[in-house]
């Protein structure tokens, strides 16, 4: 896989997405993550890899290596005025963790694709 990306990646054609709750660790300073809602219609110009990590340790040290940027599902924080039953998108909660592999590609593959069409 490493080596794939690598390839893909040399042409510069292509963005590789890494999904991850938080930045791994051992990539370069300059590869960023950000929310999958700051992920908008412009950033759709170059074909996309989006790359899934295993359930328990995430994405290969190797792997993440290769990623061009990093999205995560950002996390849900409750809305104290109304009550703990009512929750928003927040940037200040970690990405959620809790998902399994197959339903985060679901989200993720679905925002990439349908999500920010009416901008």
């Amino acid at each position: 896989m490493p080596r794939l990306l690598s390839e893909v990646q040399d042409g510069a054609a292509w963005r590789i997405l890494g999904a991850a709750a938080e930045l791994p660790v051992g990539v370069d300073d300059g590869v960023s993550i950000d929310d999958l809602r700051d992920i908008g219609p412009a950033s759709r110009a170059k074909p996309t890899i989006l790359v899934l990590g295993s359930e328990g340790s995430g994405l290969r040290t190797l792997v993440a290596r290769q990623c061009t940027k990093f999205v995560r599902i950002e996390g849900m924080t409750p809305i104290s005025d109304v009550g703990d039953d009512f929750f928003v998108p927040s940037s200040s909660v970690a990405g959620v963790d809790s998902l399994n592999v197959s339903v985060s590609g679901g989200i993720l593959l679905w925002h990439l694709a349908y999500g920010m069409c009416n901008p």
